[in-house]
C-alpha cells in the first residue's frame, strides 16, 4: 500500500479541486497525468509507463475511464514487446546485425530497452554506445521491418504516434485498413484515443489515401465537400462563394465577362488567320528570308516576328492567342491591352544562336521575349513550353517555385491542335514512364523535396513536376484543379519564403496533408494509361 501512497495523495487533491470545479475528478486526474506517461513512452521507458498505468487501474472506479486506460496499457505493453523484439534481433548471438546511423555503419553487439552498443565498421577495437534517445525516432523506426506481420501493424503505428512520427503512423494505419479490414474496430478505437474524440458511428475507414469517419466517407463518395461546416455539392459550394461557371471553370462574374470577350476575339482571329498547322511541317522556311526581312504580326496579346512563310507566322500568332486564353482562364489573369508579349521564331539554329539564343537550347524565355527556331514537328512544343514560362513570369511578377514553372511548361508543351482548337491536358508519355518506374521502385523523391527544390533540376525533376501538375488537373475529374488555382493565387500574394512556410501554405489551401496528397498522387499516376 505504501508504494501507492503518493499517487493516492495526488488523486485526493485532484478530487477536491475537481469537486470545486464541478468536473469529473477521475477524468481530470487522468487528463493531467496522461502526458507524464506519454513522456515516459517517448523516452522508451516502457516498464515505468506500464507500472504507472497499472497503478492508475487500482484506484480508478469509473468503468469507461478504466476501459480507456486498460486499452492504453495494452498498447504500451505491445509496443514494449515490439521494441524488445527489435533489441533481441539486433543483438542475437551468432547473427551480428549491421545498421547505419548518421552515415556510419555500426555492427551491433548488444541492445536492450536502454540503448545499444557496437563497433564502427572498419575500425577495429572501436566502441559505439548510444541511448535510444540519442538518435531520432525516425532512425529507430527505420530499424523495424517495413512490412510487419499482421499482429504488429497496430503496434508499429502506436510507436509512430507516441514518437511524433505522424506521417508514418497514418500511412501504416491506412495500409492496415486496406490489407486487414477485419481490424477496423481496433484501428478506430486507437484513432479515437489518440485524437481524444468519441467513437463516430461506423468508426473510421480509408478514402482516397486518408482515414475518415464512415459518415464522412459516404458524403465524399457522393462528391460532396464540407464548406462552412456543411456538406454540399462542389457546384453548390462554388455558387455559395459567388462564382459562375465558364467553360467548366469557376470564375467571378467579372472574369466571366472578360473571358467571353477574349473568346469572341479569338474566334474572329481564327477566321482571319485560318491556321493551317504549317509551323510543324516541312517547308515553312522555303522562302529563305533573312532576319532583317522577317515578317511581323501583332495580335491582341503578342507581337510575333519570324522569317518564315506567312502561313507559319499566322499559325504561331493563332497558337499563342489560344494558349493565352487557356492560361488566363486557369490563372485568372488579364493583361493591359496596350502591353504586348514578344515572340521571335528564327528560320534555323544558326540564326537563333547568332541573335542571342543560348548554345544547346531549343528555345528560351528572356524576360521581354521568347525565342526559338523552326524545328519541324517540335516548334509548337518549344513555343508552348517557353510561352508558359513567359506567362507565369507575367502573372507572378517574380519567381515561383521551380516545380510549378517547369511542371506547367511540361504540362502545356504537349498540347496539340485538333482542327483549329488547341487541345491541352495531353499525357507526356516520357514523363509518365519515368514516374511509374520510380514509384514502383520506391525511388521517387518526396513531395517536400520536389516542391522546395531551387537549383539543379534534372530530367527526373522535370518528369516529377509534370506528374504533379497532371495529377492536380485530373485527379478524380479535377477534384484539385480549383485548389491548385487557389494555391497559385495565394502563392502570388504571399510569395515563397522557406520550406516550412511553403508546406503550411500548401496544406492550408488544399485542406489536405501533404503526405495524403502524396499517396493519392502515387495511385493516380500508376493508374494513368
Amino acid at each position: 500500500m505504501k508504494k501507492y501512497l503518493p499517487l493516492l495523495i495526488a488523486f485526493l487533491l485532484f478530487v477536491i479541486s475537481s469537486i470545486l470545479a464541478e468536473v469529473s475528478p477521475e477524468a481530470n486526474f487522468w487528463n493531467d497525468e496522461k502526458p507524464k506517461i506519454t513522456q515516459k513512452i517517448s523516452g522508451y521507458q516502457y516498464s515505468e509507463a506500464v507500472k504507472s498505468l497499472s497503478s492508475f487501474l487500482k484506484i480508478i472506479k469509473d468503468e469507461n475511464l478504466k476501459k480507456d486506460i486498460t486499452s492504453y496499457l495494452e498498447d504500451v505493453k505491445c509496443e514494449q514487446t515490439l521494441f524488445d523484439n527489435l533489441a533481441k534481433r539486433l543483438s542475437a548471438k551468432g547473427k551480428r546485425q549491421k545498421i547505419v546511423i548518421n552515415n556510419q555503419t555500426i555492427w551491433i553487439t548488444k541492445a536492450d530497452e536502454n540503448g545499444f552498443e557496437g563497433s564502427i565498421a572498419g575500425l577495429s577495437d572501436s566502441v559505439y554506445a548510444k541511448k535510444w534517445t540519442d538518435i531520432t525516432p525516425k532512425m529507430v523506426y527505420d530499424l523495424f521491418p517495413q512490412d510487419p506481420p499482421k499482429t504488429e501493424y497496430l503496434h508499429l503505428s502506436f510507436f509512430c504516434y507516441s514518437h511524433n512520427l505522424l506521417k508514418e503512423g497514418e500511412k501504416i494505419l491506412v495500409s492496415c485498413l486496406k490489407r486487414f479490414p477485419e481490424q477496423q474496430e481496433q484501428v478506430s478505437r486507437f484513432i479515437c484515443r489518440y485524437r481524444n474524440i468519441p467513437m463516430p458511428d461506423g468508426g473510421f475507414e480509408v478514402y482516397e489515401g486518408q482515414i475518415v469517419s464512415h459518415e464522412d466517407k459516404l458524403y465524399l463518395e457522393k462528391g460532396y465537400v464540407k464548406y462552412e461546416g456543411q456538406w454540399m455539392t462542389y457546384d453548390d459550394m462554388m455558387e455559395s462563394k459567388g462564382l459562375v461557371k465558364f467553360k467548366d471553370k469557376w470564375v467571378s462574374p467579372q472574369d466571366s465577362e472578360r473571358l467571353e470577350f477574349d473568346e469572341r476575339a479569338l474566334e474572329a482571329l481564327k477566321g482571319i488567320l485560318a491556321p493551317k498547322g504549317m509551323i510543324d511541317k516541312p517547308g515553312a522556311d522555303s522562302e529563305k528570308l533573312t532576319w532583317e526581312s522577317a515578317r511581323t504580326k501583332e495580335t491582341n496579346h503578342y507581337i510575333v516576328k519570324a522569317n518564315l512563310s506567312q502561313e507559319a507566322l499566322d499559325d504561331v500568332c493563332y497558337m499563342m492567342e489560344c494558349f493565352f486564353l487557356e492560361a488566363s482562364r486557369i490563372f485568372k489573369f488579364y493583361m493591359d491591352p496596350e502591353r504586348k508579349l514578344k515572340v521571335f521564331v528564327f528560320k534555323n539554329q544558326d540564326e537563333y544562336l547568332k541573335n542571342g539564343g543560348p548554345f544547346g537550347s531549343g528555345g528560351v524565355f528572356m524576360g521581354s521575349k521568347i525565342m526559338t527556331y523552326y524545328q519541324p514537328a517540335h516548334t509548337t512544343l518549344v513555343l508552348l513550353h517557353e510561352g508558359t514560362h513567359q506567362f507565369v513570369h507575367l502573372v507572378t511578377g517574380s519567381d515561383v517555385p521551380l516545380w510549378i514553372n517547369e511542371g506547367l511548361a511540361g504540362y502545356y508543351e504537349t498540347s496539340k491542335f485538333e482542327g483549329v482548337k488547341l487541345k491541352t491536358n495531353i499525357i507526356h508519355q516520357g514523363h509518365l514512364k519515368t514516374m511509374k518506374e520510380r514509384i514502383k521502385e520506391k525511388t521517387a523523391s518526396s513531395f517536400d523535396e520536389v516542391i522546395n527544390i531551387k537549383l539543379g533540376f534534372t530530367s527526373y525533376e522535370y518528369s516529377h513536376s509534370w506528374s504533379l501538375i497532371y495529377f492536380f488537373m485530373n485527379y478524380k475529374s479535377g477534384k484539385y484543379a480549383q485548389k491548385f488555382n487557389d494555391y497559385f493565387e495565394e502563392l502570388k500574394r504571399q510569395g515563397y519564403h522557406n520550406t516550412a512556410q511553403h508546406r503550411q501554405l500548401f496544406e492550408e489551401v488544399f485542406e489536405t496533408k501533404i503526405d495524403v496528397i502524396e499517396r493519392q498522387w502515387e495511385e493516380c499516376i500508376l493508374g494513368v494509361k
